[in-house]
């Protein structure tokens, strides 16, 4: 994805593995240094989301609605999120049966 912020192109990357692997890496790439959050979207099935700026330390942040939101900071260009979703089997009992069949 790319935009337009502050007047220049800030894009941010997403490389990921699914359905095989939990983990995603956001880049972001930008000529200069540009502050802005990121939101991500996180589905229910893969909550709690591990979140890893840089080569800091993975933390859970909260969801609302759906989306975790990583606070406002200033990313320079190069500069990755690594996410970590819970890929766990899980059982979900369903509205109708399949009796007979």
């Amino acid at each position: 994805v790319t935009m337009d912020l502050a007047r220049q192109a800030v894009a941010v990357k997403q490389t990921a593995g699914f359905p095989y692997e939990g983990t995603s890496l956001l880049t972001v790439s930008t000529p200069k240094p540009v502050k802005l959050a990121l939101k991500v979207r996180t589905p229910a099935w893969a909550q709690p989301l591990g979140v890893e700026i840089g080569n800091g330390k993975r933390r859970t942040l909260p969801v609302e609605e759906g989306w975790t939101v990583l606070p406002v900071r200033t990313w320079k260009d190069g500069e990755q999120v690594r996410l970590t979703f819970t890929l766990a089997p899980r059982q979900v009992a369903g509205e109708h049966t399949n009796q007979g069949r």
